[in-house]
This record gives C-alpha cells, structure tokens and sequence, in this order.
C-alpha cells in the first residue's frame, strides 16, 4: 500500500502536466496553418507541416490534423500553399524609427525593377502634389534592382517631375538633387559644402550625382521640410507594417545623426 502510495504520488506532477496539456489543446486557436514547411531550428533542423497559435505563442506544432482540431470560430486559417514558413526576423542594426517618421511623405521605390517604373512613382507623386513640393527618395533602393542596372539621370527625373524639387538618396554614398532642390538648399557646385563632391563622367561633365558621407548627407538632409507630427504617426504606422510585411519583427535601432528624443513620441 505504502508502495503504491509513493508511486501515485511521484505520479501526479506527470499527470497534472498532461491535463494542462489536453486542455490546452481543447481550446480553440487564434491561428492554425497548414500545408507548410515550418522551420523549427532544432537541433536537426527539421520541419513541420502545420502548427496552431493562441495568445502569440504556439501551441501545436507537427501533425495538420492536430492542428485542425484547434480551429473553433474565430481562428484563423492559412494555407501555407507548400511554402516555408520561418521565426519572424530581426534586423540587428536599422534606424528604423528615424526612417519612419517621414516615411509617409516620401516616395519609395521598393519593389520597382526598372527605371521607367522608379520614373512613374515620381511621377504619381509630383501629379498629387503642388508645384514645388519636395519629392524625397531617401534610400531603399540600389542600381541593382534596375533590369537596366545604373542609376537614374538627372534628366530622367526632370521629365517625371519638371515642376517640383527631386531629393534621390544612394545609402549614404550619392545624392541626385534636380535644379530646383539645389536652388532651395542653396547647393551651388562650385561650393559645396563639406563631405560633398560633384560627380563627373569621363568627360569631365557633372552627372548630376553628388559624392556624399553619412556626415555631409545628414547635413544637408536636415535642411529639408520635416513632416508634421501627423506624418510622422501614420509613418511610423506605414513604415513597422511594411517591415512585418516583409518578416521583420524587431529590430535593433542605434539611433544615430538627426534625432532627438522628442523625435520618439510617435513610436
């Protein structure tokens, strides 16, 4: 008896265990997903087929019909379709919530392939503003992603918006500014400001492109029109869906040249 007694009890963190367990799987899911190739990163590297998620955590991971079981009525389904399904990102080193309070007022060229299509978002953005409202490319983009693999021409950016000044920001290596953002930043060739030279082709001609450093660039970024604090509240908005839109779900910001802590009240 006494025997018994001592295995039933050493028996019931074992069976309390496995009744949390079932009552957790009798709960229905926020979100089940099926027909995937979830990553697990265990240590064999294995995947899965399906998994369920309550309250931001998994709670099934492995059979679709165990998952499936966990659907109730307000759960969310995904057909993963046989794609990978992976842990959501993160960005070790991003100036995210500076990039973000202008993000809405900007015009980004994520995604365009050619030149033509980077021109046509100018474009639309000089159609549905007025005469002399900036347009402000800064950054997100690179040669590479062009079928035509250069950078766009001073020209190319005067025939997609003649009547309005053209910021277009290369990381923090080259800035094209047209002949109306110059005049407005008071940026004359013959003297520039420091950090900053023209760029010529190899007959010696400027191609409109100036040579810049993160120092000189954020100098003359600071002379642009800040958004307002509405911008900068539906940028910020904008800006971390498009990254979760894109996997990236925490990010590790240095802050960095042109902030302040003010600048952090959108957030």
């Amino acid at each position: 008896m006494k025997l018994l007694k001592r295995y039933s009890t050493r028996a019931l963190p074992t069976l309390g265990a496995c009744l949390v367990a079932t009552a957790a799987l009798a709960q229905p899911a926020d979100l089940v997903v099926t027909n995937a190739r979830i990553a697990t990163l265990d240590s064999a590297s294995s995947t899965a087929p399906a998994m369920a998620v309550r309250d931001g955590r998994i709670v099934a991971l492995g059979k679709a019909a165990t998952a499936r079981a966990m659907v109730g009525p307000n759960t969310r389904t995904i057909d993963a379709g046989g794609r990978t399904v992976i842990p959501g990102l993160i960005d070790s080193h991003m100036h995210a919530i500076r990039a973000a309070l202008s993000y809405s007022t900007e015009v980004n060229w994520i995604g365009a392939r050619t030149i033509p299509e980077a021109m046509a978002r100018i474009k639309e953005a000089a159609e549905h503003s007025k005469p002399d409202s900036w347009l402000i490319v800064a950054g997100g983009w690179t040669e590479q992603q062009f079928a035509e693999n250069r950078r766009p021409t001073e020209a190319e950016l005067l025939a997609a918006a003649p009547n309005n000044p053209v910021w277009v920001q290369l990381f923090y290596a080259a800035l094209m500014t047209t002949p109306k953002a110059r005049q407005a930043l008071g940026l004359d060739y013959e003297k520039l400001p420091p950090r900053t030279s023209v760029e010529r082709d190899a007959a010696g001609v400027a191609t409109g492109w100036l040579k810049v450093d993160i120092v000189g660039l954020s100098a003359l970024f600071d002379k642009l029109p800040k958004p307002s604090m509405q911008d900068n509240l539906v940028g910020t908005r904008q800006f971390f869906s498009e990254l979760n839109r894109l996997g990236v779900t925490g990010v590790v910001d240095p802050g960095g040249f042109s902030i302040s802590a003010s600048q952090y009240a959108a957030l």
